[in-house]
């Protein structure tokens, strides 16, 4: 027995909680939700989803499936009953859409939640669609062929079955280097994960009217995307003239600070020890707590304390982590940026950087306190447009929604960031994320040699980055 269930999409509101404890307990649960969007027409905004896709595809181990057609529908059936571990959604249209051609291997690659649907030799841009957009995009595909641009069309059925997919085909997918448009008829922001640089949808309540007419109402049309995806070929064509005339191939770069900019690891290491003499115990080498630093400081010290009570089990009994981690805190307030020392050649690195016009980002996992402190000692605030401390956001490296806020917030796509780091952390992070991964290798990783994290390229010292960047672009 497979329990279902079906409703129209805006009411999964009343059963958000049972979808969610279906994705914790791991349940194979199918929930069919139709009258996915304003195609709904007439009942209005409080029957026409707007929002609900996109927060749904937030929920941890749920599969969202909105497709374009009978083909893409089916697949999306036969995917979720194969789930023995994961409930499904599917997000099913009103109105009637149109049925899509496709080869036998393009009905495959329907299975891996992202596809090319339809290509064009020598594309200039992708265009990226779920459900009853997909139409829509490969009218504005038709429109565009008319004007001399050749694009690319890509259906997304299911963002959360791509996402799994390795980076190589789903960059294979949306277009390496191409300009990337988004369509859907909901709220846009979840577009820049795929490293959007423009996205038509609905970024509001909807309209009580005929299905047509609340398209029209909100732009959404085949003209007026090919319109659209005209605007962002011809602003890629003339940013990419400017990039060259100034010589940069990136527009942003993220960097991680402790082992890539500065060396802080003598006063991680004073505050680590002064905390386990405060609980005594007896101090443990530099080098070992040098090769602990990467994951922010409550893991050092986890790790750290772990080690301890391996060799003195009797620690266990009397020492509690969480008095551990305060005495540190206190410990740890008081050496921040009392030893930090930027490495060579960062200051002048950062300075070519921002006087080029590239905007700067710090993404650490360390506290954001103790970063702040740390860049305003070593004078380095001065150069970032954006920090991220290891608890500004939800998340952490090498979770990809780090990279993919400092994306959002400076305004780039993937193709045009890197990230630069000292661990594989910060590569993870950044394949996490689609962009690119740089490294330096003095930093801390674990006492490994960086090379084992098999980053995009590894630089010599950071103003060796810096004249990579700077580069003209081909």
């Amino acid at each position: 027995f497979i329990p279902y269930g079906g409703t129209f999409l805006t009411f999964s509101d009343y059963s958000r909680n049972a979808i969610r404890m279906a994705a914790l307990m791991k349940l194979r649960v199918i929930h069919v939700f139709t009258h996915d969007s304003i195609g709904l027409g007439e009942d209005g905004p409080t029957h026409q989803s707007v929002e609900h896709a996109a927060s749904l595809r937030l929920i941890p181990n749920l599969d969202v499936w909105r497709p374009c057609d009978a083909a893409e529908t089916a697949l999306a059936w036969t995917h979720a009953l194969q789930q023995t571990d994961r409930p499904s959604a599917l997000l099913l249209s009103r109105q009637n859409l149109p049925a899509q051609t496709r080869s036998a291997q393009q009905l495959h690659d329907i299975r891996r939640g992202g596809y090319v649907l339809s290509d064009r030799a020598d594309a200039v841009a992708s265009i990226l669609a779920t459900g009853s957009e997909v139409g829509m995009a490969m009218a504005a595909q038709q429109l565009l062929d008319a004007s001399g641009l050749p694009v690319r069309v890509v259906s997304i059925p299911s963002s959360t079955v791509f996402d799994r997919e390795e980076r190589t085909y789903r960059e294979d997918v949306l277009g390496r280097g191409l300009p990337r448009i988004g369509v859907e008829a909901g709220v846009t922001r979840w577009w820049s994960q795929y490293g959007c640089s423009a996205a038509l949808g609905v970024d509001s309540f909807g309209e009580s009217a005929p299905a047509a007419q609340v398209f029209a109402h909100f732009g959404l049309s085949a003209e007026a995307l090919a319109e659209r995806v005209q605007g962002e070929i011809e602003e890629s064509a003339a940013d990419c003239g400017r990039r060259t005339d100034r010589g940069m191939q990136y527009d942003v770069i993220s960097f991680d600070l402790d082992g890539t900019l500065v060396d802080t690891a003598a006063e991680i290491g004073a505050a680590a020890n002064l905390a386990l003499a405060a609980h005594g115990i007896a101090e443990r080498p530099q080098a070992e707590i040098t090769a602990l630093i990467g994951a922010g400081t409550r893991e050092l010290m986890r790790r750290l304390l772990a080690r301890c009570i391996e060799e003195q089990p009797a620690l266990a009994q009397r020492v509690q982590f969480d008095a551990v981690m305060a005495s540190f805190d206190g410990h740890y307030a008081q050496t921040t940026g009392t030893s930090a020392v930027p490495y060579p050649g960062c200051v002048e690195a950062l300075t070519q950087l921002k006087a080029a016009g590239v905007r700067l980002a710090c993404t650490t996992n360390k506290e954001l306190r103790h970063s702040e402190r740390v860049l305003a000692v070593t004078g380095l605030d001065g150069f970032f447009d954006l920090l991220i401390g290891g608890d500004s956001l939800p998340e952490k490296k090498p979770h990809r929604s780090v990279l993919e806020h400092v994306m959002r917030t400076l305004q780039s796509s993937a193709a045009r960031t890197a990230h630069v780091g000292d661990s594989s952390i910060d590569v993870q992070a950044a394949r996490n994320a689609g962009v690119s991964a740089w490294v330096v290798p003095y930093g801390y990783n674990g006492g490994l040699p960086i090379e084992s994290a098999n980053p995009d390229r590894v630089f010599a010292g950071l103003l060796d980055v810096a004249r990579h960047a700077l580069t003209k672009a081909p």
